[in-house]
């Protein structure tokens, strides 16, 4: 055998290696979707600033952006809506994440978050490829569903909204939400979907006989999905629908209730883990601002149409029965029915099961690929069997083969170049969001601004001037801060005369200079429904072609104030032309009679506050009011409340000179939450240790059971 000869032998021997080895094959079909995935994000991957100034990635930028910076200093975030509780903005997984990587690898936040995201979004197709190899054993279902997932929106040829929205049948949904719309949150959630109902399946239907088997993966399983609720709240329901899914698809099943008591016990101990970052405080906020973001609240015709979807269940179950279909066909199927309710109940019939409902379209694009592992399997299998059947048999599945070759192909291509144009580099000091930032940042230091629009998304991103907007809309603190946005964006000369309405508002909630963006602006939202309500009423300070700055008169760039206590805010207004209640209190803040307080921060959680105070009068403090504020007046304890506006107002027994030392907490919530933690990590280890521990038992003569009992 000459060298030629044995080199040829041995290049086939290692071919017919890899082609017989189970893990090379999925090494190959991994590397697939991934070298797909990147390539139609290849330009997030090295991305700066893109032209997608409509994304609300800028505020989780400014997000991390604040970590990184103040990293000892997250109890309270003084930025948005005058303040609030770090933990309120928004889950912070994957902000202090993306923070943590920027300090590491020193790199910039936004490098950080686009190479972060970039990732995520090409390990979800991998992720989705596990699943549902373990729900088949077969790599080329598994594969298919991949690619489907990788490069077909079904979305879109469901709902000629969504088509509208996207441009085209044929585009990239999944990547428009991250970069065009900005869901990084939502995109890691989805990517962990998969890993979560693979790990409830271990943890349910071990393979093996051994026990670590099935407690490794309750643990796995245990920290997704507090990982999970750190992450993003649309995704945590969408994660309860597949979860929701595979239970409906396990009845039946020996031992069920062991099934359920498992799901729920691991449930809970994920929550008790992150309950101190997601405190119940901001639970019970966020659904409330979900339902008056779009106007959604359960009434009687939505409990109709959901008795409806829970007979429709019942009816599949009894479907599935008679078909003696198994687990994984029933879940998927259940799955799409779900989230397919959810989002194409409100696109083809205007129905709200939840607010927001086309939030979850990723997760119904996610159950529509898994669902093809239903239909696959028989397909690859007869095609695979024709080869050796007639000639007209090998023809045509050579036909059908090369016909899906060449649609992911002609997909592969069509993604990439949506890729590229959507994630096109821009240079943000030509943008109106950064030259009007800087402005703010340059000329209103320290004092609190009204940014309009995209600017008051990508502010904090280059400066820490407080603003009165921000980011998100489940983190506004109060319903009255919807009605001053409202009202400020909005109104006409009947409801709001020479900007009578808006000019309380902004002073009440101590704003000294609010953005304005033209109906011809570079701003890229355009809020204002007159933008041109403020001029020759207010000074104008800057402006850049039909974006402009004014200024709003107040007595003092302070947002601490001495008042009498007849004109705190009673009541909550109304609306937005409600005025009364503001009135006293603006005259109060305008009062020069009264004397003048001063603030100082000598962090973003401690305050100290210098006034004069006489009988009947008290500390109104422009920030929003949290439970988790204490103060003391001169070494005694001052009452911290609530005004009608969700301002704080401090009552002391102090007058004369008085020394107000303000801190931040989070309250006894927050040290209920940490016991809660402990508990939490105490069980985790009880079942990642259960061995020892019955060692332990056995030692001391105790009974022993066993964790799958």
């Amino acid at each position: 055998m000459n060298f030629k000869q044995f080199f040829a032998y041995r290049i086939d021997a290692i071919v017919r290696h890899v082609a017989g080895d189970e893990r090379w094959r999925n090494f190959f079909a991994v590397a697939l979707l991934l070298l797909i995935n990147i390539t139609v994000s290849r330009k997030l991957w090295l991305a700066t600033f893109t032209n997608q100034l409509g994304s609300v990635e800028g505020s989780f930028i400014s997000i991390s952006r604040y970590a990184l910076h103040h990293w000892g200093d997250l109890q309270w975030f003084p930025l948005w809506f005058c303040g609030m509780p770090f933990l309120q903005v928004y889950q912070p997984g994957l902000h202090i994440t993306i923070a943590a990587l920027a300090g590491f690898l020193h790199i910039t936040p936004e490098r950080s978050y686009h190479v972060f995201t970039a990732a995520l979004y090409c390990l979800g197709p991998i992720s989705l490829y596990a699943l549902c190899y373990r729900a088949t054993g077969r790599r080329d279902s598994a594969l298919f569903a991949g690619l489907l997932y990788s490069l077909f929106s079904p979305a879109a040829l469901v709902s000629s909204v969504i088509r509208a929205d996207l441009g085209g049948l044929w585009l990239a949904r999944r990547y428009q939400t991250l970069v065009h719309y900005g869901e990084g949150p939502h995109i890691a959630v989805l990517t962990l979907l998969p890993l979560i109902i693979l790990s409830l399946d271990h943890v349910s239907f071990p393979t093996g006989r051994n026990g670590s088997e099935r407690r490794m993966w309750a643990v796995s399983l245990i920290g997704l999905l507090a990982v999970v609720v750190l992450t993003n709240w649309p995704g945590s329901v969408g994660v309860s629908f597949a979860v929701l899914a595979y239970g409906l698809s396990c009845i039946g099943t020996s031992k069920y209730g062991a099934f359920l008591l498992r799901i729920i016990g691991c449930s809970a101990v994920a929550f008790l883990i992150a309950c101190p970052f997601v405190p119940l405080s901001v639970i019970t906020l966020v659904p409330l601002n979900a339902q008056r973001s779009d106007g959604t609240y359960l009434s009687l015709k939505q409990a109709w149409w959901i008795a409806a979807i829970i007979l429709a269940l019942y009816g599949l179950h009894f479907l599935f029965n008679r078909l003696r279909l198994s687990r994984w066909p029933r879940f998927v199927i259940y799955f799409s029915f779900l989230t397919g309710m959810i989002v194409l109940g409100f696109y083809w019939a205007n129905l709200k099961f939840l607010p927001q409902p086309h939030r979850w379209q990723l997760e119904m694009e996610m159950a529509f690929a898994a669902a093809s592992i239903s239909v696959t399997p028989g397909i690859f299998t007869y095609l695979t069997s024709a080869r050796s059947r007639g000639n007209w048999k090998r023809s045509a599945s050579m036909l059908i083969a090369c016909m899906f070759m060449a649609m992911f192909v002609i997909q592969f291509i069509t993604y990439s170049d949506y890729g590229r144009v959507q994630t096109l580099p821009i240079d943000i000091k030509t943008t109106i969001e950064y030259q009007m930032s800087k402005w703010f940042d340059q000329n209103m230091a320290g004092e609190r601004v009204f940014a309009p629009g995209s600017v008051s998304v990508w502010m904090n991103m280059f400066t820490e001037v407080p603003q009165m907007v921000g980011c998100c809309d489940q983190s506004v603190p109060s319903f009255e801060h919807r009605v001053a946005f409202y009202t400020i964006y909005a109104g006409d000369n009947i409801t709001d005369p020479n900007a009578r309405n808006s000019l309380l508002w902004l002073k009440a909630y101590g704003i000294h200079a609010i953005g304005v963006s033209g109906a011809h602006g570079r701003e890229f939202f355009k809020p204002f429904t007159r933008p041109d309500k403020f001029a020759g009423i207010l000074p104008e300070m800057w402006r850049s072609g039909a974006d402009a700055v004014y200024q709003v008169p107040l007595r003092s760039t302070s947002l601490v104030h001495v008042i009498p206590e007849a004109a705190v805010v009673s009541r909550s207004p109304y609306n937005g032309v409600d005025v009364a209640p503001l009135e006293p209190f603006v005259a109060a803040l305008e009062n020069s009679q009264l004397p003048p307080a001063r603030i100082v921060w000598p962090n973003a959680h401690r305050a100290r506050i210098l006034a004069q105070l006489a009988l009947g009068q008290v500390i109104s403090l422009q920030n929003s009011y949290a439970p988790g504020w204490h103060a003391a007046a001169n070494g005694r304890t001052a009452r911290v409340t609530e005004d009608g506006i969700g301002l704080t107002i401090i009552k002391t027994d102090c007058t004369g000179t008085c020394v107000i030392e303000m801190s931040y907490d989070g309250g006894r919530e927050a040290l209920y939450a940490l016991v809660a933690q402990g508990l939490g990590l105490s069980l985790m280890i009880m079942i990642a240790c259960w061995p020892i521990l019955k060692r332990l038992r056995k030692a001391f003569g105790l009974p022993v059971r066993t964790l799958s009992s």
